[in-house]
């Protein structure tokens, strides 16, 4: 019989482990929700998404993973004159490839796929991610804007996790069909690929694709995969707990004129430049004047990003953590993920709350047990009044007191 702690632990699905820095008790298994498709998924717990960390955590991760790049890149005969375009995947990788992409040496350019229907915009690429609880992905430019693949001879993804690789493949061979062939069906100019993610558990099958494909990986931990198709729960006798909590927007907060912007939400899905959040002058005046605001009151902080949204989040946590508060950061998202009884690591607890983008979405926030003096909620989304849902909810979390919930729309 399986115990808890064997099913949570990476070893029991991946075999021959290289974790040259240490990273690997840092992920634990968890049990997806109603996805047959595959059960069980990886969460880092050092990511800032489902389960709250350090953002200085996180960023350091990003910035070992980078090393790993730019060591990679510098030994090509044509280091120098390498463009390289980032491309995040949402939702779980988008503050990854945002962070990465900003100490990637060659890198000139974001672009993090999308789930969202984003005004203005134009659709360059549309592939599927065959596992995810949501399969489509797009790739989005802003419409008429001077984006151009030329720009770029190197495509570098960032995941957080690779299983087999057929994501980075899906997008490779909808790139090259729809804007690299010409009406003869032959290339029109020589893109060169990699991929780099925190955990890489493709199969000696998969990492010969991948170099007789010529695409480049990186990673920080890597193994094989043993069965993708094993069945998390099988040989146990855990249950999963069903009373977990589903929001109740019950007691009114009061809080009124939200005036989202939407600059930010449209640069997140359509690619900005690198350093965008450090460079953004109104974004860094907010986060100043938050965190001007935090340390005269309280100690410790919780910082909530929304779904796609979590690079700026895990921004402004880092700059409140430099000040010396007690401070945590994780988001919302719209993965599923089933809570156990009996576990003591990893996913621990789960809330059904509003979506800050769209009514009919269903969203989750996990791990809201431990107390902090004050939560701060940050998004880019363009709608107030699904905003308003989402603060509400947590407010009644929280305990109903508006001064230990602050918002900051971006």
């Amino acid at each position: 019989m399986k115990e808890m702690s064997e099913v949570k632990d990476t070893r029991t699905y991946i075999k021959n482990i290289t974790d040259r820095h240490r990273y690997l008790e840092s992920i634990t298994v968890e049990h997806r929700s109603n996805n047959p498709k595959r059960d069980f998924l990886f969460v880092n717990k050092k990511q800032c998404k489902h389960i709250p960390c350090k953002a200085s955590d996180m960023i350091k991760m990003c910035k070992t993973l980078a090393n790993e790049v730019n060591t990679g890149l510098s030994k090509k005969d044509n280091y120098e004159d390498l463009k390289v375009l980032v491309i995040g995947f949402a939702e779980t990788a988008t503050a990854i490839g945002t962070i990465v992409g900003n100490n990637v040496d060659k890198a000139r350019f974001i672009l993090h796929t999308t789930r969202e229907d984003v005004p203005g915009s134009e659709q360059v690429i549309t592939f599927e991610e065959t596992h995810s609880h949501a399969t489509t992905q797009k790739l989005l430019v802003e419409k008429d804007s001077e984006f151009d693949f030329n720009n770029y001879n190197y495509i570098l993804f960032v995941e957080d996790e690779i299983s087999t690789g057929n994501t980075i493949l899906n997008f490779i061979n909808a790139f090259e069909t729809q804007h690299n062939l010409d009406k003869d069906g032959h290339k029109i100019r020589d893109i060169k690929y990699g991929v780099a993610s925190v955990c890489n558990w493709q199969n000696k099958t998969m990492q010969r694709m991948f170099e007789v494909a010529g695409i480049d990986t990186f990673a920080l931990i890597t193994g094989e995969i043993d069965d993708i198709g094993v069945k998390m729960l099988d040989g146990t006798n855990i249950e999963v707990d069903t009373t977990v909590n589903d929001y109740n927007i019950g007691v009114y907060s009061g809080v009124t004129g939200i005036f989202p912007h939407e600059n930010v939400f449209f640069e997140n899905r359509t690619g900005h430049k690198v350093s965008r959040t450090e460079r953004d002058a109104d974004m860094q005046s907010k986060f100043r004047q938050t965190t001007e605001n935090i340390c005269k009151q309280y100690k410790s902080v919780r910082v909530i990003g929304t779904e796609e949204c979590m690079e700026p989040a895990i921004m402004l946590a880092n700059m409140l953590e430099s000040k010396g508060l007690d401070t945590v950061c994780h988001s919302t998202t719209r993965s599923k993920i089933d809570v156990l009884k009996g576990s003591e690591d990893g996913i621990k607890s789960r809330y059904h709350v509003p979506s800050a983008y769209e009514f009919s979405r269903d969203t989750y926030i996990y791990n809201l047990e431990n107390k902090y003096d004050c939560t701060v909620l940050v998004t880019d989304s363009t709608n107030g009044k699904q905003i308003l849902a989402l603060y509400n909810a947590l407010y009644n979390i929280i305990g109903g007191d508006t001064s230990k919930l602050m918002l900051v729309t971006l």
